[in-house]
């Protein structure tokens, strides 16, 4: 089950505006989003509840040593801490290959 968290966009599943570390930066469409120095984090305008989803993105580090932290936030989760910082959330980071759940590193799949 998808609910809508973000009124300005009701129609498209894109990155919450409202919902974001003021350092991260939305493009226009809401579609791409991007961050520069430090852990910085955006939810979707969508709350999942239950069921099973995925979703899927790509990862454009223009600077060398870049990477990303992509995972599931629940809605208490800190914003201005890493994806998988807490047990609120859990991450897979594209640097390391390992998942994140309450800052705990488990070795999950290649960098």
């Amino acid at each position: 089950h998808f609910f809508p968290i973000d009124d300005e966009t009701i129609d498209a599943l894109c990155w919450s505006k409202a919902d974001r570390d003021f350092g991260v930066v939305l493009s226009n469409d809401k579609q791409t989003a991007t961050a520069d120095k430090g852990y910085k984090a955006v939810r979707g305008n969508r709350w999942v509840t239950k069921g099973t989803h995925y979703y899927e993105f790509t990862v454009d580090t223009e600077k060398e040593g870049g990477f990303v932290r992509a995972g599931w936030l629940s809605d208490i989760a800190d914003l201005d801490c890493p994806v998988g910082f807490s047990k609120q959330g859990f991450a897979f980071n594209s640097k390391t290959g390992h998942k994140y759940s309450d800052l705990r590193p488990t070795p999950y799949g290649s960098p």
